[in-house]
């Protein structure tokens, strides 16, 4: 059953694939902020997928991000992400990554849940 405070943990050691310079979003080889955002996301939608009814999924709709500190290449993260609300078909998100024990980002993130035929629907033609 869908309910707040369902959470899920994850590990990730920071490679060239997650950096600035990757991403494009800067020339530094750090945890790009994209990657970060990309990571929560993940994080969150895995939190519930089991808890779905069959053929439904969820989307990204919105997020709050901060990124509070630089993780170089070999650095080890850990994301932790708890569902703190259910609003029929809106999911609130609080997700915190964080380095060692330095907080190193975190974010309020909204999903919603579709119905993932007819989601896609929307794009046949």
């Amino acid at each position: 059953m869908l309910q707040q405070g369902i959470s899920l943990e994850e590990d990730l050691t920071v490679c060239d694939k997650h950096t600035a310079a990757c991403y494009g979003s800067g020339l530094l080889p750090v945890f790009a902020t994209p990657a970060m955002l990309a990571w929560m996301e993940s994080v969150a939608y895995k939190s519930v997928e089991p808890y779905l009814p069959e053929g439904c999924g969820t989307v990204g709709a919105a997020v709050k991000l901060e990124h509070l500190k630089a993780s170089p290449i070999g650095a080890h993260l850990h994301c932790v992400s708890k569902l703190v609300a259910v609003e029929d078909r809106k999911l609130t998100f609080q997700i915190e990554v964080y380095e060692g024990e330095v907080k190193a980002g975190c974010a309020e993130h909204v999903r919603y849940i579709v119905d993932n035929e007819r989601f896609m629907s929307k794009f046949k033609k």
